[in-house]
């Protein structure tokens, strides 16, 4: 057949899409359609059948013959693939670029609009569809538009995405497209897009979005390549949050993919990634199960985990999967699995094993290197558990960062300052408890079988640790010896330094030492580890420990807290991360999860303390929380800002007096506030705890409070505190009159029994959110800049 001049039939085309025809009669089909503009539409309405679907991933979870004509074919396919599911290729809910044509109509998306949208009634309008006014078309995919408009009662502007109509008449792929809107609308999270609105005008479903500003991740990996290590750790942790939150919720993504993730831009130029499209996700449940099965499986196939490529039953760790593809994007500059075609691809998941990042990125620390390589385990019950467990290491692996060269192999100090304790670690950075005498600096480097000691007070000796031995370094001569442990007999639990120049000069002993003239220049010897014994440590770090890590070198009071804190809180080490001010450590952060003993914290000149309990899998205790509950080794320190997040911690009284300038106590078991009267706070965040009763924040001056979530239903002890932001979603407020003259900017009170929203008239809210309420008449909100 050399050409076809009739148009081509919804049944040969489909055949057409899975190979099935002879080469001949492929090659004039396809000569025909990529000239006919009526047979190309019937491609997204082939797509949107479920039992389509099932065929092609039939054929594709399978390693292919080498034949031109299907690898031509699956080429072809994975192009719709890449556009026409639920908008993968559509711009996101975001600001976009002013486009060439008016209001961003095409020759292509032009009948969609018009048989979309009621006609325009002002001027700057492309039509209407409900209650939007609708501005510009902001892209199209294969399943629908995305629209920039405008709500013509909040006034504020959204993204809108609509279903096509020629796709709405099929119900299963309206099924599908409300399904996505369902799901997006059920979570609430930070890196999550939100839904604002799920509507139906005419038969054709369409969702409101809020408006980002940003880009996309893919967009920037295009421009840029791979990306620095911090940004990878950021981004992928915050992809794992917001995968966390949908998981908890029972949905899997199943189409994790940089072109999903959005990079929206924050004040002073942070950056927040936010999950979009849930059009491939479904519940854990049974809901649905038929659509789930054979109606959303294919995903995009260089992101694809292999369980799903198959189309077996997934779970959570197939987003895991995908999530380590985009890892390895990011790190690496390219995806694990590559090919020229869909089947190409789809074959190398099932076959080829990916390099380690670190081959490709030497940079890249062997620590994220290995948890990539995890998340792309091809056994689903070798990856990460969950989420939670992934975002909690990228985290830790974050904070490590921050910190100086700590996971480096060698640690070097100099002793350029005499009668300076200095702390020196192989496994782990350790005070010596004993006293030193005057005139001497000790250095103790702590290994597993014990310590070695350095005694020396001469700015000439520096000391570098490498794979459990010591190079000593004298200046003066220029000279390196090394010393390492040896067993002094065998059977015999004594050990001695073995000491070498690295030339002929080679000896053990049980003491070295070097003299200046008659003068002991140095002393070097190994202390045993001694068993621990029944005692158990003392309730608290003591006033004599404080004192000695105060007197340290400044860079050295991180160091000491750090190892202080895994000494008195045995398990995992806690990342901790401090910032130096002129005079010693004023900012601690610290992951508190399996911590209960706070004391080695307590610096005097410590002005800002973040402990961070559970939140994911991992935490200190059932209910996830981490295992922090008592905050008295904090009293009497002048604190300006504490957070104590998912805790255990329910008594706030060792707080009294400080002056707290914020105080986060999210997900604690904090229930009386009254610890807190006459703080200078301008922000409380106290959401998701026992807290009933506000009046202990009477007469504050906060500007910030998030209370919800909590058992709070009178507003009352706020009247008159200048408030900016307040939220209070999730609890039993219904009477909005307290808040009559603040001058707040955002307002949260979804899932609430509010109904009259009178108080809020005349106020300037650039933000408000109030989904789920009782609330019928909008008037109050008129002429606000929302």
């Amino acid at each position: 057949m050399n050409a076809i001049s009739a148009c081509v039939g919804a049944a040969d085309l489909r055949e057409y899409l899975l190979g099935r025809m002879s080469e001949p009669t492929a090659a004039a089909v396809e000569t025909h359609v990529a000239s006919c503009p009526e047979c190309r539409k019937l491609l997204p309405t082939i797509w949107a059948e479920d039992d389509f679907v099932a065929d092609f991933r039939d054929q594709a979870g399978r390693p292919q013959p080498k034949n031109a004509l299907l690898d031509r074919l699956a080429g072809d396919l994975y192009g719709l693939l890449r556009s026409l599911p639920t908008d993968r290729n559509v711009t996101p809910p975001a600001a976009a670029e002013a486009t060439p044509a008016p209001g961003g109509l095409t020759a292509e998306n032009a009948e969609d609009v018009r048989s979309l949208l009621a006609p325009p009634r002002e001027p700057d309008e492309l039509g209407r569809l409900g209650e939007y006014r609708v501005l510009k078309v902001l892209g199209s995919g294969g399943m629908g538009v995305v629209f920039l408009a405008e709500d013509t009662r909040l006034r504020r502007r959204v993204a809108l995405k609509a279903m096509k109509p020629a796709l709405a008449a099929n119900a299963q792929a309206r099924q599908r497209f409300l399904r996505e809107a369902q799901l997006t609308a059920s979570l609430t999270h930070d890196h999550v897009v939100a839904v604002h609105q799920v509507g139906e005008e005419k038969g054709v479903p369409f969702l409101a979005m809020p408006l980002l500003q940003g880009e996309s991740l893919d967009a920037r990996l295009k421009r840029e390549g791979r990306l620095p290590l911090a940004e990878v750790l950021h981004i992928g942790r915050e992809t794992a949050e917001g995968l966390a939150a949908a998981h908890e919720h029972g949905l899997i993504h199943r189409d994790v993919k940089p072109a999903n993730l959005w990079l929206e831009t924050l004040p002073g130029g942070r950056t927040r990634v936010k999950v979009l499209d849930f059009g491939l996700a479904r519940a854990g449940d049974g809901d649905g199960e038929h659509l789930t099965q054979t109606g959303v499986v294919v995903g995009t196939p260089a992101y694809m985990a292999p369980e799903q490529a198959r189309g077996e039953k997934v779970d959570a760790r197939s987003d895991l999967f995908s999530l380590g593809c985009v890892l390895y994007k990011l790190c690496t500059g390219q995806t694990p699995f590559v090919g020229d075609t869909a089947m190409a691809v789809l074959t190398a998941l099932a076959t080829v094993h990916p390099k380690p990042v670190s081959d490709l990125n030497p940079d890249v620390p062997a620590e994220l290197s290995e948890l990539v390589m995890r998340l792309l385990e091809k056994n689903p019950g070798r990856r990460p558990a969950s989420a939670g467990e992934v975002a909690q290491a990228l985290q830790g692996q974050e904070m490590g960062l921050a910190r100086k060269n700590e996971s480096r192999e060698q640690t070097e100090t100099s002793c350029a300052a005499p009668r300076r304790r200095l702390i020196l670690g192989v496994a782990a950075l350790a005070l010596l408890a004993g006293s030193i005498g005057a005139g001497a600096a000790l250095i103790r480097i702590q290994t597993g079988q014990g310590d070695y000691v350095i005694d020396t007070d001469d700015p000439d000796f520096s000391f570098r640790v490498h794979d459990g031995a010591v190079a000593l370094q004298d200046h003066k001569i220029n000279k390196t010896y090394t010393l390492t442990v040896v067993r002094a007999d065998k059977g015999s639990g004594e050990f001695d330094l073995e000491v070498n120049d690295g030339g002929d000069l080679s000896f053990r002993k049980k003491t070295f030492t070097i003299r200046r003239g008659e003068k002991v220049a140095l002393n070097a010897w190994f202390e045993r580890k001694q068993a621990a014994g029944p005692t158990e440590l003392p309730h608290h770090v003591d006033d004599a420990w404080v004192r000695q890590v105060t007197a340290l070198a400044t860079e050295q009071q991180g160091e000491a807290v750090a190892a202080k804190l895994k000494e008195r809180n045995p398990g995992p080490d806690p990342w901790v991360q401090a910032t130096i001010g002129r005079d010693g450590v004023t900012e601690l952060r610290f992951s508190a999860a399996k911590v209960t003993d706070i004391s080695p914290v307590a610096l005097p000149g410590l002005k800002k303390l973040e402990c961070y309990g559970g939140g994911f899998a991992g935490g200190g205790f059932p209910d996830g929380k981490g295992s922090l509950s008592d905050l008295s080794p904090l009293k009497g320190l002048s604190l300006t800002y504490l957070t104590c997040w998912n805790s255990q911690v329910s008594d706030l009284s060792p707080l009294q007096g400080m002056p707290l300038e914020f105080l986060d106590c999210t997900g604690a078991k904090v229930s009386d506030l009254s610890p807190l009267k006459g703080m200078p706070l301008w922000g409380l965040h106290c959401g998701s705890t026992p807290v009933s009763d506000l009046s202990p924040l009477k007469d504050l001056k906060l500007t910030e409070l998030w209370c919800g979530g909590t058992p709070v239903s009178d507003l009352s002890p706020l009247r008159g505190i200048k408030l900016k932001t307040l939220h209070f979603s999730e609890t039993g407020v219904a009477d909005l009159s307290p808040l009559r003259g603040m001058p707040l900017t955002g307002l949260y009170f979804d899932i609430t029994p509010v109904s009259d929203l009178s108080a809020l008239k005349d106020m300037k809210l650039t933000d408000l959110w109030f989904q789920k309420t009782k609330v019928a008449d909008l008037s109050p909100l008129k002429g606000m800049p929302l």
